[in-house]
């Protein structure tokens, strides 16, 4: 199997773009690098704001009122303060409704449909310290989708992070995830990588499930196919491994949408250090999949997982990304 290079610190390590023109544009298309043993990703966040008091002005300049009745044209409010602070922060930004042609050179900004405002759509939290005084805000569900992120990805990570934490407080919520997408640059996954990641998926399954244990309820159930791959044509691969895109592994992109292999699993993002954690936590395992398929999977003990990770990525020079106390 080839060997692919993640590590954006090695100058061999590029990637490519999505194609937003054609509903079935593969994931990646056109790059100056035609060597197929490097990864590009996207990552997406679904981020549950709450708006900081101090920054209500900044919101209130694109029609942003902290009331229960203003819930829709907040969105769009939203929307808007993220597309002007990301572009400032010379981030190429697109703000996305159903039916958008969705151009994955630049970040998309969106509602996330999953996100249910009438359940706990308010939180309170004091204006001073030494106040009684509590004002209500409001929630609201935001998706942001980084275009394929290739040199230097940490740094425009953090970027979008400070943009974020400029106006609004991430809120916890066991609704919300994350999810990281992965294709080889120019040119798509073969069939034989699928199906050495889909026996890195099988094997790797008891031990994810107790490193990663937190409910995701019904947007990232695991995998429960565990019969042989070999045989299978891909059609026939994608629907065993995923029978819908709800699934802990999401194959279905293959067939469907971008060529890519979509993890459901990460919790919800709540600072760049989670989203640095994600990103390289999947990377690993794309990589452990990749040349092992099946053999060698760790016993399904927290440490022995955790340092089975840490060790890929100091191979992949990321070290520094990955902190496996988030798991927790």
């Amino acid at each position: 199997m080839p060997r692919y290079c993640f590590s954006t610190a090695h100058p061999c390590c590029h990637a490519t773009r999505y194609l937003p023109s054609r509903a079935y544009a593969k994931f990646p298309v056109e790059t100056g690098y035609r060597n197929g043993n490097h990864l590009g990703f996207g990552i997406e966040l679904e981020l549950v704001l709450q708006a900081k008091p101090n920054r209500l002005a900044e919101l209130e300049a694109h029609r942003y009122k902290d009331l229960q009745l203003q819930v829709v044209r907040n969105r769009q409010a939203i929307k808007k303060y993220f597309e002007s602070q990301l572009v400032a922060a010379q981030l190429l930004c697109q703000i996305r409704t159903n039916g958008t042609n969705k151009d994955y050179t630049m970040w998309g900004v969106e509602h996330d449909p999953s996100w249910k405002p009438g359940v706990g759509c308010c939180a309170t939290t004091p204006l001073n310290p030494w106040q009684n005084i509590v004002l209500t805000f409001l929630l609201d569900g935001v998706e942001i989708f980084s275009p394929v992120l290739f040199e230097d990805w940490q740094t425009k990570i953090t970027s979008v992070f400070d943009v974020i934490e400029r106006a609004f407080t991430t809120v916890q919520n066991e609704s919300a995830g994350t999810h990281v997408h992965v294709a080889p640059v120019g040119r798509n996954w073969t069939l034989a990588e699928i199906r050495q990641i889909s026996k890195g998926v099988i094997a790797w399954a008891a031990p994810l499930r107790e490193l990663m244990d937190r409910n995701r309820g019904t947007y990232a159930v695991w995998n429960d196919w565990d019969g042989s791959v070999d045989a299978l044509a891909l059609n026939d691969l994608v629907n065993s491994m995923s029978p819908n895109r709800y699934c802990a592994w999401n194959f279905r992109p293959l067939v469907d949408s971008r060529g890519t292999i979509e993890f459901r699993r990460p919790y919800q993002t709540l600072s760049v250090r989670d989203a640095n954690h994600w990103v390289t936590a999947t990377l690993c395992l794309f990589a452990t999949f990749t040349r092992n398929g099946g053999l060698n999977a760790p016993l399904a003990e927290t440490k022995v997982i955790s340092n089975r990770l840490a060790a890929e990525a100091k191979k992949l020079r990321l070290e520094n990304c990955l902190d496996c106390r988030v798991f927790t």
